[in-house]
């Protein structure tokens, strides 16, 4: 402890120092604690997942167009596959409705990989949550809520870099 009232804590993991910095603003009695806290290990993966986020939300535009544009051809192949059977052309009618159990078929494939894209994509920001959380545990007070909310603006707004920096130096 330094005479101005500074705690260096050194250890690689940044549940450990929360751990510390929770424990010392307990037992001292402590209202506001900031902190700098540089753990590289934990912070390497955001750019690979803010990056994961993106591809996520360009697959999913791109799926949702693909299906969209498949709607229409299918109301068309239901259209000409109810005309057939009201005219009794029995194999054009069989011809239809294989294609559109086909495309049926088709979309719930691209419905599966939807949805195992989104359980990547809410894992991820789990991640990113988590770590927050861990960043928020070395602070106390104002400056733990204010990281919490600048925190949640940086993901919003994808600037990895920032939260980064505000994990590491705080929110003021």
């Amino acid at each position: 402890m330094t005479s101005a009232g500074e705690i260096t804590v050194m250890t690689d993991s940044i549940d450990t120092a929360g751990d510390v910095v929770e424990s010392l603003a307990d037992g001292l009695t402590l209202k506001h604690v900031e902190s700098h806290a540089h753990f590289p290990k934990a912070y390497d993966g955001l750019l690979n997942v803010f990056s994961q986020l993106d591809e996520f939300q360009t697959n999913r535009q791109r799926q949702i167009a693909d299906i969209a544009d498949r709607g229409a051809g299918i109301r068309a192949m239901l259209m000409k596959a109810e005309e057939c059977k009201t005219l009794e052309t029995w194999p054009e009618v069989k011809k239809y409705y294989m294609e559109l159990h086909n495309q049926n078929k088709s979309i719930l494939g691209d419905f599966r990989v939807q949805i195992e894209a989104h359980q990547k994509f809410t894992a991820s920001l789990k991640s990113v949550s988590q770590l927050i959380d861990k960043a928020a545990r070395l602070r106390v007070g104002t400056p733990k809520s204010d990281l919490f909310s600048k925190c949640r603006l940086a993901v919003q707004s994808r600037d990895v870099q920032l939260l980064v920096r505000l994990m590491e130096f705080g929110a003021s």
